[in-house]
């Protein structure tokens, strides 16, 4: 989870298309043979990675305050989540 981890942070600093598995493996605090030996497959790692982005926003979303209006609810989520990030 460490290396998802640290592959969200890259996708969210450089983006999806410019993430570079030498830093993702050097901000996990993994050798990048080490990081190819954990994920041979790339789109493996990918998948996990959105796996854990998704749990994430889902979190997010729940610990939302709720309003019985679904216009009022839909700001409140909004003006949540902008307020984590």
């Amino acid at each position: 989870s460490l290396v998802c981890a640290s592959e969200l942070e890259e996708w969210l600093e450089v983006g999806f298309n410019a993430a570079n598995v030498a830093r993702v493996a050097d901000r996990a605090g993994v050798s990048t043979a080490t990081l190819y030996r954990l994920y041979p497959d790339r789109n493996k790692l990918n998948l996990d990675t959105l796996e854990i982005g998704n749990q994430i926003v889902w979190e997010i979303v729940q610990d939302a305050p709720q309003h019985p209006h679904p216009f009022r609810n839909l700001v409140e989520l909004t003006h949540h989540i902008a307020s984590l990030w």
